[in-house]
């Protein structure tokens, strides 16, 4: 964190008496007795900047690359304490007890966990805290999590377009691409030590999560072509016909123009890294279908990316 992050951080605890110091079980103690002796407002206020704290220290380990042990510390200390006060105060207004404990809210901080649980698990070592399992679950917790909430009307929570998208419609895609990406990679391995039926089940899964991750973003979003392109590369390690493959590129190939119009200058840099290779794909593919050496039926992974 910067100097004067850490330093306004600081600022923040002390002006609303919040927690510098202990873990979840502290203020959760100490949480109950401060609201029964000084009521909601002086409790609310310490949770919400310890909250905030504890939050920027996950953030920016976790975004910086600093340490993913400390992102995930402090991302599920936060998670600790929300869920908890939600259990705690069922029925306490949102006026009384804080938005922290929103369900959007907490919702938003377990997308960010995921994300960093799937970048830890990429970096870790064989005897790693950091597994598959615990990841595929929370995947599948989110998706859960968020259909199950869908407002019902405008006063069940917020409607407007860019609210829906991030509170009930990016955290199932990004769930669904972190499945993607946990098949994958089984897929990869088990085609690498020659086990076909695994690698055939677990790249059809990856292309399966893939595609639907694409689906759930506006077709003129960077997502929708950037996931569409990893769900081609599953179909090709499998092996899939050109039928398929070419019918796939070509979707990526029509949603660059409205893409790109948003998108170009993106710092992500998605589309200048990955779409050069779905255009040599088809080069190859369609001389190659001129020339007589090709059929739809041929494996894609017959047709070359260089």
């Amino acid at each position: 964190m910067e100097v004067t992050e850490v330093l306004a951080v600081q600022f923040e605890l002390t002006a609303h008496d919040g927690w510098s110091t202990g873990g979840p079980e502290t203020v959760k103690e100490e949480a109950v007795k401060r609201q029964k002796e000084k009521g909601w407002k002086a409790v609310r206020m310490a949770l919400a900047v310890t909250i905030r704290a504890w939050f920027l220290r996950a953030y920016f380990a976790h975004r910086s690359g600093e340490s993913k042990d400390l992102a995930m510390q402090y991302y599920n200390n936060v998670i600790d304490v929300l869920e908890w006060g939600v259990r705690t105060w069922p029925d306490v207004p949102t006026a009384d007890r804080g938005f922290i404990f929103q369900r959007t809210f907490i919702r938003a901080i377990k997308r960010l966990r995921m994300d960093a649980y799937l970048q830890a698990l990429k970096q870790s070592e064989d005897d790693s805290q950091y597994n598959v399992e615990d990841l595929i679950d929370i995947a599948n917790q989110m998706v859960d999590e968020t259909t199950k909430n869908v407002p019902k009307d405008e006063s069940d929570g917020p409607m407007d377009k860019g609210a829906w998208y991030s509170f009930f419609v990016y955290p199932v895609a990004e769930a669904h691409a972190v499945l993607g990406a946990v098949f994958m990679q089984q897929g990869l391995s088990a085609k690498q030590a020659n086990e076909a039926e695994q690698a055939e089940n677990m790249l059809a899964a990856a292309a399966k999560f893939y595609k639907k991750a694409a689906e759930m973003y506006p077709p003129d979003d960077e997502n929708f072509p950037f996931y569409l392109k990893i769900a081609f590369e599953a179909e090709l390690h499998r092996g899939r016909p050109l039928s398929e493959t070419l019918a796939l590129c070509e979707r990526i190939r029509k949603s660059i123009p409205a893409v790109l119009k948003i998108w170009e200058f993106s710092p992500s840099d998605k589309l200048k890294r990955h779409m050069p290779q779905v255009e040599v794909f088809e080069v190859h593919a369609y001389t190659g279908l001129l020339e007589g050496k090709y059929t739809m039926e041929t494996p894609s992974s017959e047709v070359p990316l260089s």
